[in-house]
């Protein structure tokens, strides 16, 4: 193995073959989480990197965990609220926006 190989100390990334504890981690925590929802509720969560409201946002079922077309990944995801109608999740949503003013809400279209 190379000096800055992937997998070496010296190097960036994890070994080859190896896990993503904190996903594993965090797929747990999610369906405890979800598991406990009623059926189609919704939620508000924020998005949290580095300590900073980076994105606010109502879902239902993964949309929180769902990284997929976003310009960012790997963030901490906290859920405000649950078991909310739709119109209750935007209401609070919009406010938190408000208030927050995260990056992602007010500088980018997500």
């Amino acid at each position: 193995m190379g000096k800055f190989e992937k997998g070496n100390k010296l190097g960036k990334g994890r070994p080859k073959g190896s896990t993503n504890r904190k996903k594993i981690i965090y797929k747990s925590l999610y369906e405890d989480i979800v598991g406990s929802f009623k059926s189609g509720s919704y939620y508000v969560y924020y998005h949290v990197e580095n300590n900073i409201v980076i994105y606010i946002g109502k879902g239902s079922n993964d949309r929180a965990w769902n990284f997929r077309g976003r310009p960012y990944n790997e963030v901490d995801v906290k859920l405000i609220c649950h078991n909310l109608s739709e119109e209750e999740a935007l209401a609070i949503e919009k406010e938190l926006i408000k208030i927050h003013k995260p990056f992602y809400n007010i500088n980018y279209a997500i």
